[in-house]
C-alpha cells in the first residue's frame, strides 16, 4: 500500500501493489486472472472546513490535501467538514466524483461527509443520506447535538472484478453525549438496512476515542470490523489522528475505518505527511493538508 509514503520512486508502488494482488489471488484461492480479487485504497479524510482567511485557509490547503491523494493512490474514500466549493477543488485535482449533500439543508448548505471515488475503478450504483437523529431523513439536530451531522453512502461495482460494495462517509457530533451514543447506534442499524447483503466499508470522524460509549457500542456490534483489529500483519503506522495542523497528534485515534466480513485488509496507515513531505513549498501559514491526518487502507473484496 502506502509504497510513495515510504519510497518516492512509482515503480516501486506499482511492485507493491502488484504483490498485494497476486496474495490475495492466492489467499481467496482465485481460478482465473480475470476474477482475481484486487486490492483498493480506501481512506477517511477530514479536510477541515476553511477556517480563517490568513492561517491554514483552505487556499493554502487545496494543493497539498490534492497531493496527498494522488500520492498514496486513494481509490474511494471519505471527507469530513468540506464545503462544496472543496469538494469541488479536490474533484477537479483529481478527476474523482463525489456523492454527498450538505448537513444544513439536504442540499448544498453546510459542511458534508461525502465519498469520493476514482470513476476509473468504481460505478456508482446508488448514493443517498442520512442524519444522526430520530427523523433521519430530515436535516435536523440530533438528541443534544451542538451541529446537524449527516453520513452520506454510496453503492459501487469494482470494475476490475464486477464486485459490489457499499461506502459510508460520517461524522459524529463532538458535544452531545446523548447524541453521540445514539447516533453509533442509528449508525448500526442504517447500515444494515442500506449495505443489506453487500459487504461495506465505514469510515469517518467518529470524534471519539477507542474507550469511548460510542464507539464501545459499534465495537461490540460484530458486522463492523475494525480495520486496525482485522489488519493481516502489522500496520505501516498507526496512533493518533487529531493533531490540530501541529503534526503532534493526540495520543488515540477519533478517525476509523470499519469493514464487514466481506471485505480483508491487507494494509493500514495513519499518513503524517507535511505539506514538505509532499514536495510542496513549505508554508509557515499551512504546514499540514489539514488538522486530521487520513488513515487509509488496503482493502479486498472476498
Amino acid at each position: 500500500l502506502f509504497a510513495l509514503f515510504f519510497f518516492h520512486h512509482s515503480t516501486i508502488f506499482d511492485v507493491e501493489r502488484m504483490f498485494l494482488a497476486a496474495a490475495a489471488a492466492v489467499l481467496f484461492g482465485c481460478a482465473s486472472a480475470e476474477k482475481a480479487p484486487a486490492p483498493f485504497t480506501a481512506a477517511t479524510f477530514n479536510i477541515k472546513n476553511s477556517p480563517e482567511p490568513e492561517v491554514n485557509a483552505w487556499d493554502l490547503r487545496r494543493d497539498s490535501v490534492a497531493k496527498l491523494i494522488k500520492k498514496h493512490g486513494f481509490d474511494i474514500f471519505g471527507t469530513q467538514e468540506g464545503h462544496f466549493h472543496q469538494l469541488d477543488d479536490i474533484s477537479a485535482r483529481t478527476g474523482f466524483k463525489y456523492v454527498g449533500k450538505g448537513r444544513e439543508d439536504g442540499a448544498k448548505g453546510g459542511e458534508t461527509s461525502a465519498v469520493f471515488y476514482n470513476p476509473a475503478r468504481f460505478e456508482l450504483l446508488d448514493s443517498g443520506d442520512f442524519w444522526f437523529a430520530p427523523t433521519p431523513d430530515k436535516p435536523v439536530k440530533g438528541w443534544d447535538a451542538a451541529c446537524r451531522r449527516i453520513c452520506s453512502w454510496g453503492k459501487f461495482r469494482d470494475l476490475k472484478t464486477g464486485k459490489k460494495f457499499a461506502f459510508f462517509s460520517l461524522h459524529f457530533d463532538h458535544i452531545g453525549k446523548k447524541a453521540r451514543a445514539e447516533s453509533a447506534r442509528l449508525l448500526v442499524k442504517k447500515v444494515s438496512e442500506i449495505s443489506g447483503n453487500l459487504p461495506f466499508l465505514c469510515v469517518g470522524d467518529f470524534n471519539a476515542t477507542p474507550d469511548s460509549e460510542p464507539m464501545k457500542i459499534i465495537f461490540a456490534e460484530k458486522s463492523f470490523k475494525d480495520s486496525l483489529s482485522v489488519l493481516r500483519g502489522a500496520p505501516k503506522s498507526a496512533g493518533g489522528t487529531f493533531h490540530n495542523f501541529t503534526g503532534k497528534p493526540k495520543p488515540d485515534r477519533i478517525d476509523y475505518i470499519f469493514v464487514s466480513d466481506g471485505v480483508d485488509v491487507m494494509d493500514y496507515a495513519v499518513i503524517r505527511d507535511s505539506v514538505a513531505d509532499l514536495g510542496l513549498p513549505a508554508n509557515p501559514k499551512a504546514a499540514y493538508p489539514s488538522d486530521h491526518f487520513p488513515v487509509a487502507v488496503d482493502a479486498v473484496l472476498k
